[in-house]
């Protein structure tokens, strides 16, 4: 069913269109072909400001802010003379906002007679904004051909319906008419009214004539609308009923209009829902979000940016100045040239790290992150948004790490150990200097196969022994016998281990030494040893002869002539008894004396005195009877006391034959007159010396002897120290130290 215009005189029909452009929320100004303007509805004036009315038979452009009234000049009127229309976003000067971009629609006007006559301009506000009362506006200002209300009305966004005081159809544009022909069940009668209400499901109807009968009063009504049609689409529809008065200023019809507001309505929920899951992002993860305008210069920081850095929200001021003046001088030029690489097109988004001084006047490491969020009708950055997170901690951490790796790097480096990991692809994963240095290799080796760099036959042994390390999931120490770059053998101990696999492939780490020179030293000192010990064995063996020597000598020369003496004795006491008794008395003197020799041969072989009394009595007694012959002035100088507990009787013969033997040597061979002997004993251990005044001798050309030989083997045989120190004319120094 088509609906016709009722209103018959231009002037009636201008004056019911003017009605109905004021219930539009879109702002609408008519220019004629030049861009003068010869019409504009209040929601101009409400967009920007009543003074706005004065522009009537002025140029469009003088509307524009002076950057935006160069670009409308130059570049869209040769666009809408070339396409006949145009569609951008542009800033008006007087806009109550401030200067701020609109969306515009120009559509042409089209006469019959001669063409496009002129140009709508539609300016799209917010769908909820504000009306103003209705306002009278003078005749010359309405009267306008019927063309152009026409193709205002059939190009505004909304469906718009005049409806009687009856509530029925009057008149509709061309969007409300196709919601007639989808909303109509049958086609009815051409020219007969529709009852509006009848249009509605049933449980719309009454509330609808009650806002109906509330705009017929005077009053003007704006609601949202939420339905589900027939096939289960959600519908959202922004209903604008506006009273429309005759000249008398009574009420006599209704204008309304409906918009379908269904996508913005799931957008703002889909943004709200965005918001909410961006806000609970950044809180959970404690940004701190900014914002910042490069044509007004203006700069917004959230409340828990602020706290961020220990301010309240009256505290830090949304000035550039407050964040720029609390950069760390030495990373300012850090973020010195971002806005220059913004507003050259250089970058499209930013991150960087830098030190902000909070409150407390310490420095927060900050990770500074930002992107363009909206830009201007010529493509410059108009508005962005970023974030900034506290890294502090991260940084701490990384230091850290750094000087840990510096560290390990540094030891690795002077560790004489070498050091390596390898995969179970046979592949070195690392390996320390001293691994390089000593197989002479370069560092491309690392990344390479072990079956690369050393013979097979040693790397099957290698890598033989790392399966094992896997198998068992467990460290294991070996020795192993590698051959170096000169083709020398050389030995390891080998301490291998696993590590944690690295994107699912085994590693093992290994650490091992060269003991080569080790065991050489160590066959070395056993050979040492093994020969030392031969020696002391043979210096006992030849001490024992010596003392077999001396015993002999003592029993054939002195004990044996004696006891031959004894028997002569008795034999003439036998053979002459008027003499027996003064032989006999002979006889039992020379028994005596060879008792006496007796006894000292068996004094010399295991001293009594080790026995019966102590080491320094024994020595006593040794000084004693040297200090008797008159040969010598022994004088014995002792300290004990610290002594916990009582010397191994092995350890005190062998201080005691030590003092014999040099007194012996110094009889023999050093003509002295006096003697000092000092035993000490002082922290477990024993300080013995023997200083003669005797005519010395060079200990470099000097001949040792057997005596001289067994005194230094008893020393070693203790784990002791031995010194002679001796000069021709200025005597003799014996120096032994040993565990006490």
């Amino acid at each position: 069913m088509e609906y016709q215009y009722l209103l018959r005189t231009p002037q009636q029909q201008s004056l019911f269109l003017h009605s109905l452009s004021e219930s539009l929320s879109d702002a609408i100004i008519l220019v004629d072909k030049e861009f003068n303007i010869e019409h504009l509805n209040h929601a101009v004036l409400r967009l920007l400001g009543d003074t706005v009315q004065e522009s009537i038979g002025k140029s469009f452009p003088q509307l524009l802010s002076a950057e935006h009234d160069i670009y409308f000049t130059e570049t869209i009127s040769q666009h809408i003379a070339e396409h006949k229309s145009w569609e951008g976003s542009l800033n008006f000067k007087m806009a109550k906002e401030g200067d701020h971009a609109f969306p515009v629609t120009i559509l042409p006007v089209n006469d019959e007679h001669i063409g496009i006559s002129g140009y709508f301009i539609i300016i799209k506000p917010g769908p909820k904004e504000e009306q103003p009362a209705h306002q009278d506006i003078t005749r010359e200002q309405i009267i306008l051909p019927e063309q152009k209300w026409r193709s205002l009305l059939d190009n505004t966004r909304g469906a718009i319906f005049l409806i009687d005081t009856s509530y029925h159809i009057i008149l509709v544009n061309e969007k409300a008419q196709k919601v007639l022909n989808h909303s109509t069940a049958s086609p009815g009668v051409p020219g007969q009214a529709i009852y509006l209400p009848d249009l509605l499901p049933i449980e719309r109807q009454e509330p609808v004539k009650k806002i109906f009968d509330r705009v017929l009063k005077g009053e003007r009504i704006e609601y949202e609308v939420f339905y589900t049609k027939s096939n289960k689409q959600n519908l959202w529809l922004l209903v604008s009923c506006m009273p429309v008065k005759n000249n008398k200023g009574e009420v006599n019809q209704i204008c309304m209009t409906t918009y379908n507001i269904t996508n913005l309505k799931e957008k703002e929920a889909a943004l709200i829902r965005s918001e909410q899951r961006w806000k609970f992002a950044l809180d959970g993860a404690r940004d701190g979000v900014w914002e910042y305008n490069f044509q007004t210069k203006e700069s917004y920081f959230s409340p828990l940016y602020k706290t961020m850095l220990g301010f309240s929200e009256d505290e830090f001021l949304n000035r550039e100045y407050e964040w720029k003046t609390r950069v760390h001088p030495d990373d300012f030029y850090k973020i010195s040239d971002i806005d220059g690489l913004y507003e050259t097109g250089a970058i499209e988004n930013h991150s960087v790290e830098y030190r902000l001084r909070n409150k407390a006047g310490e420095y927060l490491w900050i990770l500074d992150r930002g992107m363009v969020l909206e830009r201007t009708t010529d493509g410059r950055p108009w508005k962005l948004i970023g974030t900034h997170t506290n890294i502090t901690e991260r940084k701490k951490a990384e230091e850290q790490l750094k000087k840990s790796e510096q560290r390990f790097s540094s030891f690795m480096a002077n560790t004489p150990t070498i050091t390596w990991i390898i995969d179970e692809f046979t592949i070195f994963r690392y390996l320390n200097a001293s691994y390089l240095r000593s197989f002479n290799l370069p560092e491309e080796a690392v990344g390479k196969s072990v079956y690369d760099v050393f013979p097979r036959e040693m790397c099957d042994r290698f890598i033989e022994t790392d399966r094992k390390v896997w198998e068992t999931n467990e460290a294991m120490e070996l020795m192993e016998e590698v051959v170096g770059p000169d083709g020398s053998k050389r030995n390891y101990q080998i301490y291998k281990f696993p590590l944690d696999p690295e994107n699912g492939v085994k590693l093992s780490g290994g650490v091992a030494l060269d003991t080569t020179k080790k065991l050489e030293l160590e066959k070395q000192l056993a050979e040492e040893e093994a020969q030392k010990k031969r020696e002391v064995i043979q210096a006992i063996v030849n001490a024992q002869e010596k003392e077999r020597k001396e015993i002999s000598y003592e029993l054939h020369d002195n004990v044996n002539q004696i006891l031959s003496s004894s028997r002569l004795m008795l034999e003439v006491a036998a053979e002459k008894p008027e003499l027996s008794k003064e032989f006999i008395y002979r006889c039992l003197a020379y028994l005596k004396q060879a008792i006496a020799e007796i006894r000292k041969i068996s004094h010399n072989l295991v001293p009594v005195a080790l026995t019966d009394i102590s080491l320094e009595a024994a020595i006593e007694d040794v000084v004693q009877n040297i200090n008797a012959t008159g040969k010598l002035k022994i004088a014995f100088y002792k300290k004990l006391d610290s002594l916990k507990q009582e010397m191994d009787p092995e350890k005190q013969l062998a201080i005691l034959r030590i003092i014999q033997e040099q007194c012996n040597n110094i009889l023999k061979h050093a003509h002295a007159s006096e003697v000092t002997v000092s035993l000490v004993a002082f922290d477990k251990r024993l300080f013995l010396e023997i200083q003669d005044n005797g005519r010395g001798f060079d200990p470099q050309t000097a001949k040792k002897g057997l005596g001289f030989n067994n005194m230094f083997n008893r020393v070693e045989y203790y784990h002791g120290s031995i010194q002679l120190n001796s000069s021709a004319g200025k005597g003799c120094t014996l120096q032994v130290e040993m565990p006490a």
